[in-house]
């Protein structure tokens, strides 16, 4: 188990650490000699391990950034730089392996991750990063900081360009006050002219403000002008190797100068040398890793479910303690008229149907008139609550997974969690509060218009006097089933938002993934609703 250890910062510009990362020790095996006798260090990564199945990502990893300066690490796509970047900033866990940081950490990621949840726009990011530290900073003075107009302050995210996103989510990392600024890709997808900008601006955060700075990038001419010191992470050995030492960097040069061209012409070709040094011990590390995986994957096959019940608990335990007024009622305005129109139709379309299939049967034994009885029960405790639950678990499922899937796939969740948010309960905490009136309302609905179905189709298709039947169903209504439909309905919201979000938080790979992921949703939502149908019927037999 790997440790990571937040340094009380000196007292500077910046102050404060949100909060720190527990994440074991050992001594370092590669360094950045010549930067770690520049002072004292900002970051201090040491003889960090992590694997994956049937992979050993990092092995042996250790890096020493003085305060104040900038380290860019290059390397192969798919070589575990980003893997790394996470533990850093707390987003993954290492196997062994110590991480000590000193001061708060910024973190600005491949895709700029805006929020847009609530409706948030520019500045509304900003408010919310600035809320997480203290003191805080004005929103103009942040978008000052990273180049941006005032006026941006009122766009949101979709408005904007993809240099203006970058900067957005560089101001965002600026609101939380870091000592440490962590970027991941921040140059890539941009056009040349627009990356360049981004570069000088991450340099002008070393040079200006003093940040110290951790910079993956596949882009040689952003690592050659903000650097200074460049490392590769080799895909054969888990390791890192200095390419650019400090003697070698300059930073702040013009990738397009002559030693500029030459800096980057010299990185291209040693991270190539690197691509191609393939040594035997790559290829037969860790032995035992096959046997313990096996292990790992039948102690997960058969503690999996109750894993997942477990989380499911802990996230709606953590839910119900987030307070977001406002969030529950736009949540609420989205979900409930959708639903409430989905739920009526199914409703009456359910009561019609079972006018005719009941009245098919009770004629034969010349006992049509107790339709109303039979079937108001019916439809009240099991028709309505679980039709309106499987109407909704597709819907809601749907809705919900694709949303917290996109948040995923983009980072932010990423983002919450580095400032400090913890994500289900944040983002799940309005959307059971707005399912928890909705279901109940919706199910109402479906039983006030099944009721009406049955009623129609018995009086003006099957003959059934009105009278009798009005007199019959609101006899056979009773408080009691009323209880067991609003409960069921409860429940089954409860369920479906869970179970959607878990859906949703769990996509991590190729955004094409995301309608499995929203599908699987529907598909377990709607088993849920139907299993949950049948404990509670039973329950409900007993009192």
């Amino acid at each position: 188990m790997a440790k990571i250890v937040v340094r009380p910062e000196p007292a500077t510009f910046h102050a404060g650490w949100a909060h720190p990362h527990q994440v074991g020790a050992s001594s370092p095996d590669v360094l950045v000699e010549r930067m770690a006798s520049m002072g004292p260090l900002a970051i201090d990564i040491r003889d960090l391990k992590k694997s994956w199945p049937r992979r050993v990502v990092l092995d042996g990893v250790s890096l020493q950034v003085p305060a104040g300066h900038c380290v860019a690490i290059v390397g192969l796509s798919g070589c575990g730089k980003s893997t790394l970047v996470r533990i850093v900033v707390g987003l993954e866990q290492a196997d062994e392996g110590t991480v000590c940081v000193t001061g708060p950490i910024g973190f600005v990621p491949q895709d700029p991750a805006l929020f847009e949840f609530d409706e948030l726009t520019l500045g509304d990011n900003l408010t919310f990063a600035t809320d997480s530290s203290s003191p805080s900073t004005s929103v103009e003075a942040l978008l000052a900081a990273v180049g941006l107009e005032p006026s941006l302050a009122s766009l949101f995210p979709g408005q904007l360009s993809g240099g203006q996103r970058r900067r957005g989510a560089l101001a965002r990392a600026l609101a939380f006050r870091p000592s440490v600024l962590v970027y991941d890709e921040p140059t890539a997808g941009l056009d040349p002219l627009t990356a360049r900008r981004i570069s000088m601006l991450i340099r002008s955060m070393v040079q200006i403000n003093g940040l110290t700075s951790l910079v993956v990038t596949h882009d040689f001419e952003t690592a050659v002008h903000v650097a200074d010191g460049v490392v590769a992470l080799s895909p054969h050995t888990g390791r890192l190797i200095e390419i650019l030492g400090s003697a070698d960097c300059r930073p702040g040069i013009d990738p397009g100068s002559e030693e500029g061209r030459r800096l980057v012409e010299r990185l291209g070709t040693r991270l190539d040398d690197l691509s191609r040094a393939i040594p035997e011990s790559a290829t037969s590390r860790h032995p035992s890793d096959s046997l313990r995986r096996k292990g790992l994957s039948i102690v997960h096959g058969a503690f999996g479910s109750l894993g997942a019940i477990g989380a499911a608990a802990r996230l709606l335990l953590g839910a119900f303690s987030v307070a977001r007024t406002g969030s529950v009622l736009r949540s609420f305005l989205r979900l409930f008229p959708g639903s409430l129109a989905l739920s009526m139709v199914g409703g009456a379309a359910a009561g019609a149907i079972i006018a005719f299939q009941s009245v098919a049967g009770l004629v034969r034994f010349e006992a049509s008139d107790l339709l109303p009885e039979v079937a108001t029960g019916t439809i009240v405790r099991e028709i309505a609550p679980l039709l309106t639950g499987l109407l909704l678990a597709g819907r809601l499922g749907a809705s919900i997974a694709s949303e917290i899937g996109s948040m995923s796939l983009s980072g932010q969740l990423d983002v919450l969690k580095v400032l400090g948010h913890n994500p289900g309960p944040f983002l799940v905490s309005p959307l059971l509060w707005a399912v928890g009136f909705t279901m109940p309302l919706v199910t109402l609905a479906a039983i006030a218009t099944a009721l009406l179905g049955l009623f129609g189709v018995s009086a003006f298709f099957l003959g059934l006097k009105p009278s009798l039947l009005s007199t019959g169903i609101s006899g056979a209504l009773s408080g009691k089933d009323l209880g067991i439909a609003l409960s069921k309905s409860i429940l089954f919201g409860l369920a479906i938002v869970v179970i959607s979000y878990r859906s949703g938080a769990s996509q991590k790979g190729n955004p094409q993934d995301l309608g499995d992921g929203t599908t699987q949703a529907v598909v377990r939502s709607s088993i849920a609703v139907v299993v949950l149908d049948c404990v509670l019927a039973r329950l409900a037999l007993w009192f």
